[in-house]
């Protein structure tokens, strides 16, 4: 005799709270076009409550841990990482203002690299997190300008805590109920960041390459 399916349960996609998560990595966001793709896949999607979480664009991260280690040596160059997003700002028709607050952020970190002449794990971190954090504004940008109720957040203020084991950390286990709470709470599309976390002194922490996909299923 067939045992009886398991009852629905709220949380996971019973009527009474549908919802998809819609994970994109580097490649999916790599350009204007495939932006444009990410858009006509979130509207697509609207009636399912999606949940956005988003890679750096292709490439930034490791252009990111080369000026990590070109601010260690000395001097560093920010605008082949600064061309690179405005190439594709300019493409989508946004504005070059939503990414210069983070720009200035990390050419003030990358400085201070320069003055201790130390490049920790921590520090190393910290200078990842900037990939995601510029990709999921410029994406957000873009579905509110299609017409997308659309917020970009960092996973850390969503909730996202980790221990303190840079380059590889793992999410505490508190982390679940807030962010279940938090996005229960949401209203549009939030773009999360994947990828990147904070423990509990506040440090920005990643998940280690490929943790974007680690983010999504959390």
């Amino acid at each position: 005799r067939a045992a009886a399916p398991p009852r629905p349960d709220a949380s996971f996609g019973c009527p009474t709270h549908v919802m998809i998560v819609m994970k994109f990595g580097g490649t999916s966001v790599g350009d204007a076009e495939r932006i444009r793709t990410v858009a006509d896949l979130v509207r697509a999607a609207l009636p399912r409550k999606p949940v956005v979480v988003a890679s750096a664009h292709k490439g930034v991260t490791d252009m990111l841990i080369d000026l990590g280690h070109q601010a260690l040596k000395g001097a560093f160059s920010l605008e082949p990482l600064r061309e690179r997003h405005l190439e594709i700002i300019r493409e989508l028709g946004l504005s070059p203002a939503i990414m210069e607050n983070l720009l200035d952020e990390l050419s003030s970190l990358l400085q201070g690299i320069t003055m201790v002449k130390e490049l920790t794990p921590r520090t190393k971190d910290y200078v990842c997190s900037f990939g995601e954090r510029l990709s999921v504004r410029t994406i957000a940008a873009y579905l509110a300008q299609a017409g997308i109720d659309a917020k970009a957040i960092d996973a850390y203020d969503l909730g996202l805590i980790t221990d303190s084991n840079f380059g590889n950390a793992q999410p505490l286990p508190e982390a679940d109920q807030i962010m279940h709470w938090n996005i229960r709470r949401m209203t549009g599309v939030p773009v999360i960041t994947g990828y990147i976390g904070k423990d509990k002194n506040g440090d920005i922490t990643t998940l280690g390459r490929n943790g974007s996909d680690y983010s999504g299923t959390i």
